[in-house]
């Protein structure tokens, strides 16, 4: 039974949290929720938003008590159409009629409930492991609670904490199942945009996400309910979309650092350092020497005034206390919320068991754009417990330099943000691309501080370029290591005494010479080419390869947008050009409507072309991405079948986007119709595209990608392909007049 699982409430009648309220006045006032606002507006109305799935959760009354209890809830849930679900017991289930059951590992099994049970009913089963999580697939059950995702007090029989990283391992588990999935365990309103971002895997996403204490506990339950909708539907305001590798990348990365070494010059960024005192002056000078800002506070309260600044955040667990961590943690949280850039510096990570600890909880409590470290560094935060630090120094390293790029591309693909791995080569990678750097001097590893400035003059540059990480920090890295050559080579400096100050100048200069526009300390200077690790190398993609396995899709195309998108007309003429080949090639055609209830059916115009065998779906959504439940799982497999998808529809910035990016991760091809695709307002087109290009996707016209199909004059649908281009020829002219010029 299909089920909107997004925002999954899980009652608890405890006295604590119910503060004295009536349970089914609390999950009411949840179910209301709120309003949450389209960005299609002023075209689409607002819609109403709360709860969507309740599970009435009592482990201490007695049965009386609860058929009692779950019998007016469900009256409750019934008048807001949310399914209410029973958990354990399937005897409470059925005593009053409701829509289903949720079990645990220990409770019934789900074959035994299945044969009790309605037909139609839903059965969600916890899973905290892949092996739960498969048998759960297999067994045919409509949806898995994966956790616990943070340590909490409202469950105390839980087997472990498995965090985003192990959610994200069931994920990608069962990608290729379409179990619904959502997970539980600690998710609060701070938490719950980052819980969905990083525990995405390549192919799999949550569904959505079950709370607790968060909403029943609140003193608004509905006020709680609406902010966590609309924090659901947004991306977490440090989210990136990923940006696979070019064929030049190195090349096209190094052209542009003069400039943004320029920019960061020009912007002066503030950087808030919660760093070890050891080191803290020397970083400072540095910081100033490049024409940032640095402040230097361990807290973590003034993070809450300091991030309006829009500067970045370094922690860096040098010289721990018993403070630390909670300071950090408060200021992660502050730059977090305002989408500032943190860095994360684990120095001497693996040297302790309180340093073991700190990193644990460092990476559950909030989202890094950027973890430096040694290998012995990387290697704990990644989670190998073979790893032994003596102190601060990594030790002596036990992998080669493919194993380095393999881990770092790993971890940062683990945790969607990028990771430098350093040493005599470093290693930087935001997940897709890996990028050694080979420049800089023996004597930075003689100096105290010169690792730690890292985190800083990368806060520097994160702050000042944000719109790719990697090429940000990849800035930086060149700008510091090429200004250590400079001064290794005075003829003064005869060691790491004399080196400092050398050091320090030959920054300033270079930031001196960048903000005249004078680029000759850069030329031919850096030693920088791209690392692929062995599994990447087996599995490049194929970009430039011709269409093979060709799909349309078809985006939205609603009456009640007529008047509202940027030459609508023209849009139409494309889509219905398109879908007239469809049918004669046969090419399977999958086909969206936004809240179909509201505006509209698929426009009339193209109605007559939607029936047929290659007529694939036809669904209705929500979501802004045509990449739905019920159409992900009818899609092939990309590593034995990558679709050649042609998209046509709107909005260009917004559902052909989320669906074009969707699709390239999930590893088939994407061919956006530059006369296929519209939005409301004009100049988001242009935008919108060269993103999608520069993600990955080809931008085409109708005909190009139709002949490309056909491919030889002697096909058998020729002769039916061509007239159709002859027939539509001034039509398709005129919408690429107008579209192609924005």
């Amino acid at each position: 039974m299909p089920v909107d699982l997004s925002l999954y409430l899980v009652t608890d009648s405890t006295p604590a949290i119910l503060k004295g309220r009536d349970l089914c006045t609390v999950v009411e006032s949840a179910l209301q929720g709120g309003e949450c606002c389209s960005s299609l507006l002023p075209i689409i109305q607002l819609t109403p938003a709360g709860v969507t799935v309740v599970q009435y959760r009592d482990k201490t009354n007695d049965t009386g008590v609860q058929v009692e209890t779950a019998r007016k809830l469900h009256q409750v849930t019934k008048k807001y159409k949310v399914p209410l679900l029973i958990n354990d017991r399937v005897d409470v289930a059925l005593a009053i009629g409701a829509e289903g059951v949720h079990l645990g590992q220990d409770d019934m099994s789900f074959m035994e409930a299945k044969k009790l049970l309605p037909e139609n009913a839903i059965i969600g089963i916890s899973t905290s492991s892949v092996e739960e999580a498969r048998k759960a697939a297999a067994d045919g059950a409509d949806y898995i609670g994966i956790g616990t995702m943070f340590a909490t007090p409202t469950k105390t029989n839980t087997k472990s904490v498995i965090g985003t990283a192990g959610t994200q391992v069931i994920l990608d588990a069962i990608k290729d199942s379409a179990i619904g999935t959502v997970s539980i365990g600690g998710i609060n309103h701070s938490n719950v945009q980052r819980v969905l971002y990083q525990s995405q895997s390549p192919k799999k996403a949550l569904d959505g996400v079950a709370i607790v204490s968060a909403i029943v506990a609140a003193d608004d339950p509905k006020a709680s309910a609406e902010q966590f909708v609309n924090l659901i539907r947004n991306p977490p305001r440090f989210a990136q979309a990923s940006n696979p590798p070019r064929a030049n990348e190195a090349e096209a990365l190094l052209n542009k650092v003069p400039q943004i070494i320029r920019n960061m010059v020009k912007v002066h960024p503030l950087v808030h350092n919660m760093i070890n005192f050891v080191v803290s002056n020397f970083v400072a000078n540095v910081a100033l020497s490049i024409g940032a800002s640095p402040i230097m506070s361990p807290y973590g309260d003034e993070a809450t005034d300091l991030c309006k600044f829009d500067g970045a955040l370094l922690i860096n667990m040098g010289t721990l206390t018993s403070e630390s961590v909670s300071n950090y943690l408060k200021a992660i949280k502050a730059y977090n919320d305002r989408g500032n850039p943190v860095v994360y510096d684990p120095v001497g990570a693996a040297a302790t068991h309180i340093r073991r600890n700190a990193v644990t909880q460092l990476m559950a409590g909030g989202y890094f754009d950027l973890i430096k470290g040694n290998e012995g560094e990387i290697r704990q935060v990644w989670g190998s417990s073979a790893v032994q630090q003596r102190g601060v120094d990594s030790g002596p390293s036990t992998l080669d330099g493919n194993q380095k790029a393999t881990l770092a591309r790993d971890l940062a693909r683990r945790e969607r943000n990028v990771v430098l791995l350093t040493g005599a080569t470093d290693y930087l990678s935001d997940g897709e691309r890996v990028i050694a750097v080979e420049n800089g001097h023996p004597y930075l590893g003689q100096v105290t501080g010169t690792g730690c400035a890292v985190g800083t003059i990368s806060g520097c540059f994160l702050s000042a370029h944000r719109s790719d990480r990697l090429l940000a920090v990849l800035s930086g890295i060149l700008m510091y290591e090429i200004a250590a050559e400079n001064a290794a080579a005075k003829e003064y400096v005869r060691g790491p005494g004399s080196f400092v100050p050398a050091f320090v100048d030959e920054l300033y200069a270079i930031r001196t010479a960048a903000a005249n526009g004078d680029d000759s300390w850069f030329d031919g200077r850096a030693k920088v080419h791209e690392e692929l690790p062995i599994a990447a190398i087996m599995a490049l993609p194929t970009r430039a390869s011709r269409i093979r396995n060709p799909a349309l899709f078809i985006c939205d195309i609603q009456d009640k947008f007529r008047n509202g998108i940027y030459e609508f007309p023209k849009l139409v003429s494309t889509t219905e050009k398109m879908l007239r080949a469809a049918s004669t090639l046969q090419i399977p055609v999958f086909i969206t409507t936004q809240n179909r209830a509201k505006l509209g059916k698929t426009v009339p115009e193209l109605q007559q072309h939607l029936n047929g065998p290659h007529i694939r779906a036809d669904v209705d959504k929500t979501l802004f991405s045509m990449i739905t439940p019920e159409i992900e799982k009818l899609l092939p497999a990309p590593d034995s079948a990558p679709l050649d998808v042609v998209i046509v529809g709107i909005e260009t910035h917004i559902c052909v986007t989320q669906t074009t990016l969707d699709l390239l991760e999930r590893g088939h091809r994407v061919y956006i119709l530059v006369d296929g695709v519209s939005s409301i307002n004009p100049e988001e087109r242009g935008i919108a595209l060269a993103r999608l290009r520069d993600a990955g996707a080809v931008v085409t016209s109708s005909e190009s990608v139709l002949f490309e199909i056909l491919g030889d004059a002697a096909h058998e649908a020729f002769r039916a392909v061509s007239g159709l281009v002859k027939e539509t020829k001034e039509t398709t002219k005129g919408a690429l007049g107008v579209f192609s010029k924005i």
